[in-house]
């Protein structure tokens, strides 16, 4: 529509602010819209150090919707760990806080018997002390050559934390099994600088 192109050139513009920041931020919601609209989600791309976002609303869940909005598939990305992001960048980061949350509300579930929360209580504290510590690295002065030690000294412990263990509940278990499977995307954000631990940016967006 002509009201769409006048607006073109500032979408461009706003991209580009986007494509230029440290790290750009992605999300998807469910997102009533009408019933002519491709679907009922919306997604969001946002700026890690500005306000520039852009939104894309009444669309699908699928992953074309990051395909579309990903330009620079060499800018550095974090999002949460929906599978619709795999591949859409070359580097790739994972929130931190989905994760903790996870192993936070096993840690509190009802639903297992007293020794098996016991036992994801004890992890949790154990993964709070990891984060912890990355959090101190994230927000220390960069220095390529020391984040690449610090980058191997998390591995390292992050293969310990997530050995598996007799004591282990089902779904901790697997948690800690996505969380090992996806080690490099946790760690962007200690080798390469100005990257954000959390994609909360971007939720706070589409909120």
């Amino acid at each position: 529509t002509s009201e769409a192109a006048k607006l073109l050139p500032e979408y461009h513009d706003i991209d580009a602010r986007i494509r230029g920041s440290p790290c750009q931020h992605l999300d998807e919601t469910s997102w009533p819209v009408q019933t002519e609209g491709e679907g009922q989600w919306g997604w969001v791309k946002t700026a890690s150090d500005s306000p520039a976002t852009i939104f894309r609303l009444g669309r699908s869940r699928g992953k074309g919707n990051a395909n579309v909005l990903i330009h620079d598939r060499d800018q550095p990305t974090v999002t949460d760990d929906y599978a619709a992001y795999d591949g859409c960048t070359q580097q790739h980061g994972l929130c931190w806080a989905h994760p903790k949350r996870n192993f936070q509300d096993l840690a509190v579930s009802a639903s297992l018997t007293e020794s098996k929360r016991r036992h994801c209580q004890e992890f949790y504290e154990r993964f709070s002390v990891l984060l912890r510590d990355v959090q101190v690295v994230v927000h220390s002065s960069y220095d390529r050559d020391a984040r690449t030690g610090e980058a191997q000294r998390l591995r390292g412990d992050i293969t310990v934390l997530t050995a598996p263990h007799g004591s282990d509940p089902k779904k901790l278990a697997t948690l800690k099994a996505t969380f090992l499977a996806n080690t490099e995307r946790y760690l962007l954000c200690v080798r390469e600088p100005n990257i954000p631990m959390t994609n909360n940016k971007a939720e706070r967006s589409v909120r």
